[in-house]
């Protein structure tokens, strides 16, 4: 049996969207992948399904929160990126899924890949597209979305 190891994720300052609670949760949100990766290492079964429901409790308060910013601000697309997140939590709650029949078969890197590819679904796809929005907005208007 391989032993799972993989790298730390830290935060890039390019992954701000500049509105500082969103940050911070995508943040926490990194953090929670980070606990997930040591739990997977000690093949800790148990933490690692403990911990990813961490995550997808931390993904959808983020989801939440990031909406009242997206709407309130008036972007645009912020209906299609509100759906965007309900597509994504949908992806991951069958991904935990398979993550308990990945960890069951010494899987993990695996399971952690698929954990990967919603953050970066998150912050990579969907959250750069608002974040130029938002950068255009005046400093009045946007300091009520912090």
């Amino acid at each position: 049996m391989d032993q799972f190891k993989r790298s730390r994720l830290e935060w890039r300052q390019g992954f701000s969207v500049g509105i500082s609670r969103i940050d911070d949760q995508h943040r926490g949100m990194i953090d929670a992948l980070n606990e997930i990766g040591l739990a997977m290492e000690d093949g800790d079964t148990e933490g690692c399904d403990r911990l990813f429901g961490k995550f997808l409790d931390l993904s959808r308060d983020h989801f939440e929160s990031e909406e009242k910013v997206l709407f309130a601000s008036g972007y645009p697309k912020a209906q299609e990126h509100a759906d965007y997140h309900r597509q994504l939590l949908a992806m991951a709650e069958k991904a935990r899924e398979q993550c308990r029949q990945l960890m069951a078969a010494n899987q993990m890197d695996e399971c952690f890949n698929s954990l990967l590819e919603f953050l970066i679904g998150d912050l990579l796809e969907a959250d750069i597209q608002f974040k130029s929005f938002l950068e255009e907005m005046d400093a009045a208007n946007r300091s009520g979305l912090n």
